[in-house]
């Protein structure tokens, strides 16, 4: 299974999407989008790889990649 990694076009909030799925929704700002409307900033082929990205990505800039995962 394929995964993108997307930031929201109204908050920037980053969120997956799994291939095949048209649009999804905003888990911050509740707003729906269609996913050729945004930004891809990542293509993934695990689920464990698309949420340690969106994790690290809600990270403030000075902590990304300095926290080990479990």
């Amino acid at each position: 299974m394929v995964y993108f990694i997307v930031l929201c076009k109204y908050c920037g909030n980053p969120r997956y999407v799994k291939e095949g799925e048209n649009g999804f929704k905003c888990m911050k700002c509740h707003k729906y989008m269609k996913l050729n409307e945004v930004r891809i900033i990542a293509k993934v082929e695990s689920v464990k790889d698309a949420v340690y990205i969106v994790k690290e990505l809600k990270l403030p800039e000075e902590l990304r990649g300095k926290i080990k995962e479990n």
